[in-house]
């Protein structure tokens, strides 16, 4: 009989009292249970500990170093050396029941599946406010970031990955010394160049709506993005990307 895959679930938080039992408290009514949750603590200086600390299935991490960045790779590290599969979403998430069956199932669906990822759609707003901002932000990111790493991205808040993949691209990221990039896009940019990502558009993530409450934030978000792009240009720009796999699939005699 095969044994059962190990699998973590990895949050990074910063002062995320206000989300965090919400986020955990979905965990535990997965029909399929994660092994181990690591919360990722980045110095924050309300509750957020504590509250992760009252859940027996979770596991508290600490990360000195401040930023997303840093912590989204101490948490993924810890996992990869830990269980099979690393899914990971935000504070503010709020899993449905079926998240963790629906995306082992779709690792299943293929041995070439090496990522999963799918939408999220926003929960703490107006109807129509939700569906504008995932029409022109959601979307978007999948769209405007797929074309320009040429493969399809990894989103944050709803992915996982399989943890000897995580471990081929751990070191290749830049998620540990540069605070000021968009941690998804890095670790897009990194997959290894034969990992298929499978994007399920029904494998939703309902999050919060907090970051366009803040025009600050949003500026934040695209500043970090464009700096992912940029940085990674021209060496993984798309026409390298499709060169290469060009390449390997008809290889010059």
């Amino acid at each position: 009989m095969k044994t059962p895959a190990r699998i973590a679930v990895v949050i990074p938080a910063y002062n995320e009292e206000q989300f965090l039992k919400q986020c955990l408290d979905a965990l535990d009514t997965q029909i399929v249970k994660p092994d181990v949750v690591y919360v990722v603590d980045n110095n924050s200086t309300d509750g957020t500990a504590r509250i992760a600390k009252s859940f027996s299935f979770v596991t508290v991490l600490k990360e000195p170093v401040q930023g997303i960045c840093a912590a989204t790779k101490r948490g993924m590290d810890e996992a990869g050396n830990t269980s099979d599969i690393i899914l990971r979403c935000d504070a503010d998430s709020r899993p449905n029941r079926d998240w963790i069956e629906k995306t082992m199932h779709a690792f299943r669906s293929s041995q070439n599946i090496g990522a999963v990822t799918g939408p999220g759609i926003f929960y703490d707003t107006s109807k129509w406010k939700a569906a504008f901002f995932y029409v022109t932000y959601m979307l978007p990111y999948f769209l405007s970031v797929g074309l320009a790493v040429g493969k399809v991205p990894l989103f944050g808040s709803n992915m996982a990955i399989k943890a000897d993949v995580w471990r081929e691209m751990s070191n290749k990221t830049h998620l540990t010394n540069r605070q000021d990039l968009h941690d998804d896009i890095d670790m897009t940019y990194h997959l290894p160049e034969t990992t298929h990502v499978k994007f399920d558009a029904g494998l939703r993530m309902p999050i919060s709506a907090r970051p366009f409450r803040s025009i600050r934030s949003m500026k934040k978000r695209y500043s970090t993005g464009l700096e992912s792009i940029k940085m990674h240009w021209p060496e993984h720009s798309p026409l390298a990307v499709y060169k290469k796999r060009i390449l390997r699939r008809y290889p010059t005699r």
